[in-house]
């Protein structure tokens, strides 16, 4: 179950799941070229400590392609790095109970459609009250 919708507005949603709770923090997010991930969850490897560089996507982004990051710079729990550009923004976050999306163009993984919700009311894409949120991407649910 993916959590009752809390506050919306148009491209992005915040929902609440008090029966599944992520211990600490795991996130994917991107806005034009630039790219971040965090993650904090016991048990988990990392990002390890580096720079890393992609001639061959750097390549492709230069060509108009994309084939992933053509650099990334990381920090154990975090990673930042520069792609060619395929959406305006998208993301994902789950930290304790709370589980945040975003999307611009609108896709399948992580919000499908306009949404409007405000202290549990939603209004889009359709009204009720303690609606069910959208299922958050594999990539920060797991």
């Amino acid at each position: 179950m993916p959590g009752y919708m809390f506050s919306a507005c148009g491209i992005c949603y915040t929902a609440l799941d008090p029966k599944n709770i992520m211990i600490v923090l795991k996130e994917h997010n991107e806005c034009l070229c630039c790219t971040n991930d965090c993650c904090i969850v016991p048990g988990d490897e990392g990002y390890g400590v580096g720079f890393e560089k992609s001639m061959v996507n750097f390549a492709a982004a230069k060509a108009g392609r994309s084939t992933g990051n053509i650099c990334d710079t990381k920090v154990y729990c975090c990673q930042c790095g520069l792609k060619y550009p395929e959406v305006l923004c998208q993301g994902a976050s789950n930290c304790l109970c709370c589980k945040q999306a975003q999307s611009f163009p609108f896709d399948d993984d992580h919000v499908k459609e306009p949404v409007c919700a405000c202290c549990f009311v939603q209004i889009l894409p359709e009204f009720g009250v303690l609606k069910e949120a959208p299922e958050l991407p594999s990539i920060v649910r797991d």
